[in-house]
C-alpha cells in the first residue's frame, strides 16, 4: 500500500511534467499560428501533425488533472467518512 506522502510526491512530480509538455506545447502552438499567418497553402502535413499532437496532449493532460481532481475528491471524502 502506497502511504500518503508518496502518493502527495507522485502527483507533484506528474504536475511538473505536465508543465514540461505544456512549455513544449506552447512552443508549438506559437509556430503554428505563425504558419497560420502564411498563405493558406503554407501549412504542410508535418505542421497539421504537429497541431494534433498539441491537442492530443492537451487532452492528456486535461484528463490526468480531472483523475488528479477525482483523487483528492474521494481522499478528502474518505477522511470526513472516517471522523464521523
Amino acid at each position: 500500500m502506497v502511504n500518503f506522502s508518496t502518493q502527495l510526491g507522485l502527483i507533484a512530480q506528474r504536475i511538473n511534467d505536465l508543465s514540461h509538455d505544456q512549455q513544449s506545447n506552447q512552443e508549438i502552438k506559437t509556430r503554428l499560428e505563425a504558419s497560420l499567418d502564411a498563405p493558406l497553402g503554407a501549412v504542410d502535413e508535418l505542421d497539421s501533425f504537429k497541431l494534433q499532437e498539441v491537442m492530443s496532449n492537451y487532452d492528456r493532460m486535461m484528463q490526468t488533472l480531472s483523475n488528479l481532481m477525482k483523487s483528492f475528491s474521494d481522499t478528502a471524502n474518505s477522511i470526513v467518512s472516517n471522523i464521523k
